[in-house]
């Protein structure tokens, strides 16, 4: 099983993550938030949240996952999983180079109009589909110990 997430450039717009095995789509795409939060990342130093530095919107790159947290706290941040993601190549190594750590799959609160909430440079999904995708991980991980991610941001065409 690999996990595939596209986002936005425009980090404001979700994105889309999903999971494929050997016969194709296993999960998903379901709605996925790559955004860092603007005032923490202009509080810690990085107002345009460059994703290679710390509180910057979340590195693209490749992410190794060996475990899951069930119950975070507090959960109205984390939601009901923690899916901790270990940097392996991109962007996403740049910035553990640079001090990032902490980067996770996570649900938590939705904002009042229904929308993903912006983390601290996480990967935010809905409640419902960080347990599902959890589920999914928990069984992989049980079978060869590791499961990847591959995150990328779509391209913009200039005409």
């Amino acid at each position: 099983m690999k996990l595939h997430c596209l986002l936005s450039p425009n980090r404001y717009e979700s994105g889309s993550l999903w999971a494929t095995d050997t016969t194709g789509v296993i999960f998903g795409p379901v709605p996925a938030l790559g955004k860092a939060d603007n005032a923490k990342a202009a509080k810690e130093g990085n107002p345009a949240r460059e994703q290679a530095k710390p509180w910057g919107d979340t590195p693209v790159g490749t992410y190794r996952i060996t475990g899951l947290t069930r119950g975070p706290h507090p959960p109205e941040k984390f939601g009901p999983v923690f899916i901790p993601l270990s940097p392996v190549s991109g962007v996403a190594l740049e910035g553990w180079r640079n001090g990032r750590t902490g980067l996770a799959i996570h649900g938590g609160k939705l904002r009042p109009d229904g929308r993903l909430r912006a983390t601290f440079g996480c990967l935010r999904l809905t409640d419902d589909d960080v347990i599902v995708l959890a589920d999914l991980i928990g069984r992989q991980l049980a079978l060869v110990g590791e499961v990847y991610l591959d995150l990328h941001e779509q391209t913009v065409e200039v005409a």
